[in-house]
């Protein structure tokens, strides 16, 4: 896996295990793996096997695929990337008057950065 795509990746571990609402020690007591791994994971350090990929999947009650969601190889920094993964799983789990509430901040912002 290419750096950045191993820190897509770990964003969204990331990202789904915070929306779980567990601890990098609860997930890794799921998977039966350390904490330093789900750590490595998370921060894009090391890249999951599929095998693990597929534990922490169900684990946070995704498919595999959903960690590999959005990832381009577009050229930007590494954590204008790692905003982007985030926000990105973030909103996945949202219902429509969250959604809503995200897009006019999003507007607001952008009209203020426009003048």
């Amino acid at each position: 896996m290419a750096g950045s795509l191993k820190k897509h990746v770990g964003g969204r571990i990331r990202a789904a295990r915070k929306d779980a609402g567990l601890t990098q020690d609860q997930l890794a007591g799921m998977i039966e793996k350390s904490v330093e791994t789900i750590s490595n994971l998370e921060r894009g350090h090391t890249a999951p096997s599929l095998e693990t990929l597929g534990l922490v999947a169900g684990a946070l009650k995704q498919s595999p695929d959903w960690f590999l969601k959005g990832y381009s190889n577009r050229r930007e920094s590494g954590t204008a990337e790692m905003f982007r993964t985030e926000i990105e799983a973030l909103i996945a789990t949202m219902n429509e008057s969250e959604l809503k509430q995200v897009l006019e901040i999003v507007r607001v912002i952008k009209r203020v950065h426009s003048d």
